[in-house]
């Protein structure tokens, strides 16, 4: 996710089922280079990540694997790394997302 050179960009790109947690935080720079370097300008990201209020059972910075990040940290990062944050949602079924939602789904375009 961090160095992939696909030569042609997209109408949306989607990071589904915590894909994004993979990372350490020092990654996710990188990562959303490559995003922005593959969307098309009028494009939209989709980033599913676990809620990091929703769970006890959530995988924790770096343990295991994991990375654990807040609403505030994502929009953060998409920010930083040139995107607008446009909705947000707690589930697939596009729920308003709230601290005790499952998952944190955002949906960003680039500014």
């Amino acid at each position: 996710m961090r160095g992939i050179d696909l030569s042609r960009q997209f109408s949306l790109i989607f990071c589904p089922f915590g894909t994004f947690n993979h990372l350490h935080r020092d990654e996710v720079s990188e990562c959303l280079a490559s995003v922005r370097e593959h969307l098309l300008p009028d494009g939209h990201f989709v980033l599913d990540t676990f809620n990091h209020c929703g769970s006890d059972h959530m995988p924790r910075s770096d343990v295991e694997g994991f990375s654990s990040f807040s609403r505030s940290e994502i929009e953060e990062f998409l920010l930083a790394s040139g995107f607008d944050v446009m909705e947000t949602f707690g589930d697939y079924d596009r729920s308003e997302y709230s601290e005790s939602s499952k998952r944190l789904i955002t949906k960003a375009a680039v500014a």
